[in-house]
């Protein structure tokens, strides 16, 4: 048995060990005894520390089996929410407790099996609050300048127990009554005050009586109003004045007018803060009488009005001067349809009301502006323009100046770049369709679907009941946002509502991908589960026809081509969700099975882009160009340098000739009319040669011409020779030069020659030239004789280079070729 309480008369055994909130009402009704009387020693920390302390000491238990003893304390008395193990020793600093706070200690001891006794007699101590609260005026913001009677004055304030009120203070005297709770404000009435600066400041309080004050802020305060004077009107017309005026201090400007003193009409403000004013009156009518007047307000915000004027408008006088002549006409293409005019601004007494835009002798549009864009032109054409002004009266100035411009050639259609699907169905057999876009989406044909002929080579044939070709997963087909789809079709039936043609994506719990496909003939762009753009296009039975849809998210314009021209463009802005590459790509049925084409197909076509209205051309169009050699004749014997030529034609477009001499290229390709080369004939043998040409349009179609064979019959050459017909400078950082290399020009002949010219391409450059007239020497090299050219290869970057030295000598031309790598200098950092 364990007794404690040495001066208790009877004694109990307490066992078990206390945790938690402990209540001293509770122990009471359990425990016999208490330890020793306990007693407060100390109070407070120092003032204005951010932790308080309290020190308890109680009469220590005599009896042996004591072990130490616990504080328990709390904000409510008999409830203890917090408790410390001082350990064997009979007073305790608390520290960390909250100031404006009343706590409640008592104490227990315990016994080396930690068995705790009962609660001691109960303490408590009151915890001043020391601390200020902080403030901080908000608005006005420091050195402004206010007015009126309603500025509002605010403070932000906090205290570590609360804000108990906030004074705002004037000039250090009260500004209205204390503010109580936030938020911290008062409206001031500037005008009870005096102009001038003035200071701002706020005392916070709180419970215990802590202030503090914040800094001041000061401002100005500014109620009066600028002082208008010399009002006038000049420059008085029949449909105009100038009023003008001062003020002592910088305002903005505006002006009330009318036929009688209420005025009715008012100028824009002008904001700029001015003490000289001036505001132009526009639009008055002939012979009136106006009132006005004038009105400025400062920066404060104080407005001043000036007293009633008037004036009188004068007689109209009619208005026979022309505006000056537009200067500075140009014209700039920048498309194959568009060519852009722009011009210096005419001058006219009254103003400039617009201009005349003249494309040849017709006027073809009239703007305000100084420039226009004229569209819908001709590709590779040229158009001569002219501009003239004219005002309101109707006085016109003359023509300015022509200025011309050519439209650019028609781009070269691209019917390559962004193909995602390209079923050629040319394969006639078997049951595959091969993909020749490169992503390797094969189909395959299914149920009634078999080969027949087709537009270009083979196409397939539905049955509307069965056929399909169906690919399982595509590479490149989650589109969106842009796409091309086009292809031949002959459809056999259009009189069911819905045939497939061709579609991509899920139909079910999700839906998403794009379609086309026939409603009741017509052309129909089908944005899986979003909607149905339908067109006007309709299609016959009994004949390939190409048709193609393209989408354009960022326009939201769906276009459909047939036969290769734009039939109609069907504005729907809803996009398409991007079906999954592992979505089934079906061509002739339904994502969900059924509305079968009834026909044949063939070029089927899916692009990652929007094709241009070339680029369709180009698809529809699979007739080749036709061409034909014109000079030289056929069996003509040629020499020198003569002209070749051919001419060319095509269903849409040439887009190039390129010119062959016995098989091989003569030449670059030429790409616009007309189409004419010159030809060095001492490049060649003498003897029978055969000369052609080969045509090719936009869709990649090309015809060879008939050869026209002719005879080549060139005088021996003088007996000259250039050595060596080519170098190599090997490999050279970028940015330095190399060794000099030679080259020779030998005269093996009998008689002098001469070099008329020397040109060098490339990354290369003579250094030396012993070869060419100077002022010591006539240029002629001697019989049996040589001169020196030195040249040095200069990279100006890395990888391979070439270039050619083209020497002319007694109208011939002997080439040199170089090459060399430049290599990228090394990284020393």
């Amino acid at each position: 048995m364990v007794v404690f309480g040495l001066q208790l008369r009877e004694a109990a055994v307490f066992s078990g060990k206390l945790s938690g909130n402990r209540t001293l009402a509770g122990q009471l009704c359990r425990v016999l005894f208490g330890v020793c009387v306990l007693t407060v020693l100390c109070s407070l920390a120092p003032a204005l520390s951010s932790a308080a302390q309290v020190t308890l000491a109680w009469d220590a238990n005599t009896d042996p089996n004591v072990a130490g003893y616990k504080l328990y304390y709390g904000i409510s008395s008999g409830s203890y929410q917090f408790s410390v193990d001082v350990g064997n020793q009979t007073s305790y600093t608390l520290s960390g407790l909250l100031e404006g706070q009343t706590y409640y200690f008592t104490a227990i001891d315990y016994n080396l099996s930690l068995n705790e006794s009962g609660f001691s007699n109960e303490v408590s101590k009151a915890i001043p609050d020391v601390t200020p609260p902080t403030v901080s005026i908000g608005a006005p913001a420091n050195g402004v300048t206010v007015s009126g009677t309603t500025v509002t004055v605010s403070a932000s304030a906090s205290d570590n127990v609360g804000v108990a009120g906030v004074q705002f203070m004037l000039d250090g005297v009260n500004l209205g009554a204390q503010v109580t709770a936030a938020p911290y404000a008062v409206s001031w009435n500037t005008p009870l005050g005096a102009d001038g600066a003035h200071t701002l400041t706020a005392v916070a309080r709180d419970a215990a009586g802590n202030t503090a004050t914040s800094a001041a802020v000061s401002v100005a305060v500014d109620n009066t109003p600028p002082l208008i004077s010399t009002v006038s009107a000049s420059s008085i017309s029949s449909a105009g004045a100038l009023i003008t005026w001062a003020t002592n201090a910088a305002s903005d400007s505006r002006v009330d007018y009318g036929p009688t003193t209420a005025y009715g009409s008012s100028t824009p403000v002008n904001a700029s803060l001015l003490t000289a004013h001036a505001v132009t009156l526009t639009g008055l009518l002939a012979t009136t009488t106006y009132h006005y007047r004038v009105k400025s307000r400062d920066a404060a915000g104080n407005l001043a009005t000036s007293g009633d004027f008037t004036l009188t408008t004068l007689i109209a006088v009619p208005d026979t001067t022309p505006p000056s002549v537009p200067t500075n006409v140009s014209a700039s293409a920048v498309s194959s349809s568009q060519i852009n005019l722009s011009w210096t601004a005419s001058t006219d007494n009254v103003s400039v009301s617009g201009y005349q835009i003249y494309r040849g002798a017709s006027q073809i549009a009239t703007t305000a502006l100084t420039s226009y864009s004229d569209t819908g032109l001709s590709p590779a054409t040229a158009y001569v323009y002219q501009v003239l002004a004219y005002d309101a009266a109707g006085n016109v100035s003359a023509l300015s100046a022509a200025a011309s411009a050519a439209t650019l050639p028609t781009p070269p259609a691209d019917i390559s770049s962004g193909l995602g699907l390209y079923y050629r169905f040319d394969e006639g057999s078997g049951s595959l369709a091969n993909d020749s876009s490169g992503n390797g989406i094969t189909g395959s044909l299914l149920g009634g679907a078999t080969w027949t002929a087709g537009k270009v080579g083979q196409a397939v044939n539905f049955d509307g009941v069965s056929g399909n070709v169906t690919a399982a997963t595509t590479t490149g087909l989650k589109l969106s946002t842009t796409l091309t789809i086009a292809a031949w079709i002959n459809p056999s039936d259009v009189s069911a509502t819905y045939h497939t043609l061709v579609a991509k994506g899920a139909w079910g719990l999700r839906t998403s991908g794009y379609a086309v496909n026939l409603v009741n003939g017509h052309l129909n762009f089908i944005k899986v589960g979003i909607a149905d753009v339908t067109s006007s296009v309709l299609l016959s039975t009994g004949t390939l026809q190409h048709v193609a849809v393209t989408w354009n998210a960022a326009t939201s314009e769906v276009k459909f081509y047939m036969n290769g021209a734009l039939a109609q463009t069907i504005i729907d802005s809803s996009v398409p969700s991007a079906p999954l590459e592992t979505d089934k790509l079906l061509v002739g049925l339904w994502l969900a099975g059924g509305s079968y084409f009834a026909g044949a197909m063939d070029e089927l076509r899916i692009y990652n882009r929007v094709l241009s209205a070339t680029d369709i051309l180009a698809l529809y169009n699979t007739t080749p160009p036709t061409v034909s050699i014109t000079a030289p004749a056929a069996g003509t014997t040629v020499s020198g340098t003569i002209t070749v030529s051919a001419s060319a034609s095509d269903n849409v477009g040439v887009v190039g000739v390129q010119f062959k001499l016995d098989g091989a290229n003569l030449g670059a390709e030429v790409t616009s009319a007309p189409y004419t080369l010159s030809w060095n004939t001492a490049t060649a043998s003498n003897g029978l040669h055969t000369l052609a040409a080969v045509a090719r349009d936009a869709a990649g179609n090309s015809t060879t011409s008939v050869g026209v064979t002719i005879t080549v019959s060139n005088a021996a050459s003088t007996p000259v020779s250039v050595s060596p017909n080519s170098l190599s400078f090997g490999s050279l950082t970028v940015g330095t030069t190399s060794v000099q290399q030679d080259v020779q020009i030998i005269n093996a002949g009998s008689v002098g020659v001469s070099v008329s010219s020397m040109a060098i391409t490339g990354p290369f450059a003579i250094a030396l030239n012993y070869c060419m007239a100077n002022g010591t020497w006539n240029g002629v090299i001697a019989p049996g004789t040589h001169c020196d050219i030195y040249v040095v290869f200069a990279p100006v970057g890395a990888g391979n280079a070439s270039g050619t030295l083209n020497i002319s000598m007694a109208g011939n031309i002997y080439p040199v070729t170089f090459s060399g790598i430049g290599v990228a200098p090394s990284d020393t950092t």
